[in-house]
């Protein structure tokens, strides 16, 4: 409820905003190659589905910015441990990329702790999650 009630898609989609312009700035200014650049743009690519699942939901699904988050949200962040696996950790450093990939790591980890609860809630109380979604208020 924390997104449906209080930071909804605008607060979202902000958030989401800020990070990419910011790492656009980081990727013009660092030239820094391999690990970490490849980590970075991998993982930021796989973040846009953030952007048509949203509006998919708003205009064909339950309008819930949770609902885009636990269908979504598991293809983008489990695909981020998944590249940080692959390149070890090796994706981080004091260099603006470094530091950059860091707090991305942070804040995917965040809402990866709230996607694994949410996700597991809905597998094991389906009908508990179905209500809320169906509920309009």
């Amino acid at each position: 409820m924390f997104e449906d009630k209080i930071i909804k898609d605008p607060g979202l989609y902000f958030l989401w905003c800020t990070i990419f312009f910011i790492n656009m700035i980081v990727l013009c200014i660092d030239n820094t190659s391999g690990p970490s650049r490849d980590f970075n743009v991998i993982s930021s690519i796989i973040s846009t589905i953030y952007l048509p699942m949203t509006s998919i939901n708003n205009v064909y699904g339950t309008g819930k910015p949770s609902f885009g988050l636990i269908t979504a949200g598991p293809v983008h962040q489990y695909s981020t441990w998944l590249l940080l696996a692959y390149y070890q950790g090796a994706v981080y450093g004091s260099n603006p990329l470094g530091i950059m990939n860091c707090v991305y790591t942070i804040i995917v980890g965040l809402f990866s702790i709230d996607m694994f609860t949410k996700t597991w809630y809905s597998v094991l109380y389906t009908s508990d999650f179905v209500a809320y979604i169906k509920d309009n208020k």
